[in-house]
Parts: C-alpha cells; structure tokens; sequence
C-alpha cells in the first residue's frame, strides 16, 4: 500500500511548504540527515532543521553529494559551500550540525547514511517537487524501517 508516498507527492506538488512524515511505530529519532538539492532549497531547509532539532535531542549531519563523475576542480568549491553551510547555521539558527561531503548517486548516499543508525531521520530540501525522485522516495516513506521524514518546498514556504 502506498498511501503514504502518494499524499505525501499529491501534498507537495499542490503548495505544501513543509510536510513531516510520522509512521506511528517509527521511534524518537536519533539522528537527522539533513539534505538539499540546491541553494534555494537549502535557505529554507536548515531553518525548519534548526527547530525541529531545539525539540528532538539528535545528532545532525549535513551531506552535501554531488555526482561520482564531477570534476576534480569543483570539489574545493563544493567543500567552501557545506562549510559556508555549516557556518551559516550555525551564525543564523544555533543549529550545530556536522558535514559530510559525498560523490555518489543521491538516493544511494542517503540510504547508506540512515541505514548506519537504527533511529534515523530524513529532512529532505527541495526547490521543486517535481525533481524529487519519488520512487525512492515512496520507497522510504512506505519501506522497512518506518522511519520518520520530513520534505521542505522551499517555494511553498517562501524563504
């Protein structure tokens, strides 16, 4: 059954600025992954991440992942960003995170991320909810462990 990923799609494609996805076994989550796809996404994600992290005692890692194949010379400017990033956070929202930069298929890094901690959660930037790849995503929504997710439409939330 799919109803979770399909409302979630239908919500997000339809103006929802922020959608917090609770599966009701899902536990109290550990450890926040946080991820954007991009700059505008990226401005009105850390914000949401900042306030739920002063309600849910976890650690917080930003990746940051670019494609396998991206040039040598552009992996210094992809680290200033995650560590402008992280200090930008830090400086505007009190939010402490780590940073992690990966080269690699994004679905498959953030996979790899959650999977390595039992009570993991997904917070999940996007610009345009058109370029979220929701076959992985329905999959994560709708999958094994229940885990919590939530998705921020920066163009809905107007940041």
């Amino acid at each position: 059954m799919r109803r979770r990923s399909v409302a979630a799609e239908w919500l997000l494609r339809h103006g929802a600025g922020q959608l917090l996805c609770v599966p009701p076994t899902a536990p109290l989550p550990s450890h926040i992954v946080i991820h954007t796809v991009d700059a505008e996404a990226r401005r009105a994600t850390v914000p949401v991440a900042a306030s739920l992290l002063r309600h849910v005692a976890a650690e917080a890692v930003y990746l940051g992942i670019h494609a396998a194949g991206s040039a040598e010379r552009d992996r210094g400017t992809y680290m200033r960003d995650l560590l402008d990033t992280r200090s930008a956070a830090l400086a505007e929202h009190g939010l402490d995170m780590r940073t992690e930069l990966r080269f690699g298929d994004v679905a498959d890094e953030l996979q790899r991320e959650l999977s390595l901690h039992a009570n993991s959660m997904l917070v999940l930037g996007t610009s345009d909810p058109d370029h979220i790849d929701w076959k992985w995503l329905g999959q994560m929504l709708e999958g094994q462990p229940e885990r919590p997710v939530m998705i921020v439409n920066a163009r809905a939330t107007g940041y």
